[in-house]
């Protein structure tokens, strides 16, 4: 007999941001990249230059980190509202053969062999059919915790290509 475990739910805002934060994961820290680069740039290579616009340039360097943190998440909520279908209940299982996704714009069964590589953290699971493209399989979406284990087991055991 195969083991299936059932879910449903809908992709909310909260769990949406919390996927893409986990899709970008620690290419985020590239940002503190531009900062430390141009402070050396300007420091070292701009001798000519006033101790106070170098300082000031460095200021306005080092804003930008937080910046492009706030507009990358203003960026996702602009695409979340801008995504309707994410708001449609979906439902499926995830079994000894792949996940199953039905919703109202259509239904898919992938198996797990297609599956490209997975991240998984406590509360979220991405499978990846591609670079960008993957599904969100959630612990809300289960009915209770042993449910959630069950599936995260069957995803770590089936994922093909492993854990990123």
């Amino acid at each position: 007999m195969e083991n299936s475990i059932r879910f449903h739910g809908i992709i909310s805002r909260p769990l949406y941001l919390r996927a893409q934060a986990l899709h970008v994961g620690h290419r985020r820290l590239a940002l503190l990249l531009f900062p430390a680069a141009f402070a050396v740039l300007i420091w070292a290579g701009a001798r000519e230059l006033p101790v106070w616009a170098k300082a000031l340039t460095t200021i306005i360097a080092c804003a930008f980190v937080p910046l492009m943190a706030l507009f990358q998440r203003w960026h996702w909520q602009r695409l979340y509202t801008r995504t309707p279908y994410l708001l449609d209940p979906m439902s499926g299982d995830v079994s000894e053969r792949g996940l199953r996704v039905e919703s109202a714009t259509g239904n898919s069964e992938v198996p797990w062999e297609r599956f490209v590589k997975y991240k998984m953290r406590d509360d979220l699971i991405l499978l990846y059919q591609g670079p960008n493209i993957f599904n969100v399989v959630a612990r809300e979406f289960f009915a209770s915790a042993d449910d959630w284990a069950g599936a995260q087991r069957i995803i770590s055991e089936r994922a093909q290509a492993g854990r990123v």
